[in-house]
């Protein structure tokens, strides 16, 4: 207990106003044992045991409710990790989310291209479709292999698409502040949702990231150590849950491209059946122009004379079909 007690004086150094407030505390009892103002000051050892027992308590309180929301982390992972498609569940995934980590918003963004940037893929409260790309302004916010999070204990919109975000903890020495330009869809949405803090932590599939999730809070230093801890738990789950909504995808794009085989091949089967029919050709031979005059003129009948429309029916850019139209002396035919 000894060893609890200085580690505590050490980390109550500076708190004056709280060793005040334990001190207040004492003064009726003071009082009450008719003991001179300047006797108060002999209290100070009880004023410290009563620091040190609240501060345990606090400490107390604090463990059980992290161990509150990991009992429901644990419960939330398999929902998330079976989504086949997490566009469709991240509404209910978000509620259920604000358990572990609460939120005034929650987003899913995946990595363009060049990596440059993210766009969202789904978000809670706030509509993305009409979103441009977020791109990075700082290393501290780039998604890279070694990336391990960011997060940002305050942030308030500045003008002009920029945000200052405070990065480093508040009370714990100056104050680091880095500007972020997102653009000004970014900070409209800031100030709509009047968001304060945000914590993201990066999204890997087979160790290499392709996204971020992050929070976003209306309150000023919502999100710390053991948020980010928490944070990173539900982007592995979440990894797996893009990888089937990948797999999905890749599942249905190969079945849309053996429809399209199998269409052709029905094109062309028919067409081999068409030239089948024919036969063998006459002694007398026939004559390609005839039938090509014959084709173009049944072409025009069937689609009564529009050119254009003739021209699709045989398969024909309008330049090519004008041309034999010439050819063939039928360019008087009008529509």
């Amino acid at each position: 207990m000894n060893n609890q007690m200085d580690q505590h004086e050490g980390r109550r150094g500076g708190n004056a106003d709280f060793t005040e407030a334990c001190r207040a505390i004492l003064r009726p009892l003071a009082k009450l044992l008719k003991l001179r103002e300047g006797d108060v000051e002999g209290l100070e050892p009880v004023a410290n045991l009563l620091e040190f027992a609240i501060e345990r308590d606090r400490q107390s309180v604090l463990e059980q409710e992290l161990r509150g929301r990991r009992e429901k982390l644990q419960a939330l992972l398999p929902a998330i990790a079976e989504a086949f498609d997490i566009r469709q569940v991240f509404p209910r995934l978000s509620t259920l989310m604000q358990g572990v980590i609460p939120h005034t918003t929650v987003s899913l963004a995946l990595l363009n291209a060049d990596r440059s940037g993210v766009r969202i893929h789904v978000a809670s409260n706030f509509e993305v479709a009409e979103l441009p790309e977020y791109r990075f302004t700082t290393d501290m916010e780039r998604i890279g292999s070694a990336w391990h999070s960011f997060l940002a204990y305050d942030i308030q919109v500045m003008g002009q698409g920029a945000v200052r975000a405070q990065i480093s903890p508040p009370g714990v020495g100056e104050p680091v502040f880095v500007e972020l330009r997102p653009g000004t869809p970014w900070t409209r949405i800031v100030s709509e949702l009047d968001l304060r803090s945000t914590l993201r932590v990066p999204i890997r599939i087979r160790d290499q990231p392709v996204g971020a999730i992050s929070f976003g809070s209306n309150k000023p230093a919502a999100y710390g150590d053991d948020d980010v801890d928490l944070a990173a738990r539900i982007a592995d789950h979440v990894a797996l849950a893009i990888a089937h909504e990948r797999l999905t995808d890749e599942g249905r794009r190969a079945m849309q491209a053996e429809e399209r085989e199998r269409s052709l091949q029905v094109r062309v089967d028919t067409l081999v059946g068409e030239l089948d029919s024919i036969g063998a050709f006459p002694p007398e031979g026939v004559k390609l122009e005839a039938i090509e005059r014959d084709l173009l003129r049944r072409a025009l009948a069937q689609a009564k004379n529009n050119k254009s429309q003739a021209a699709k029916l045989l398969g024909l850019q309008r330049g090519r079909f004008y041309a034999l139209l010439r050819r063939h002396g039928l360019t008087s035919v009008r529509r």
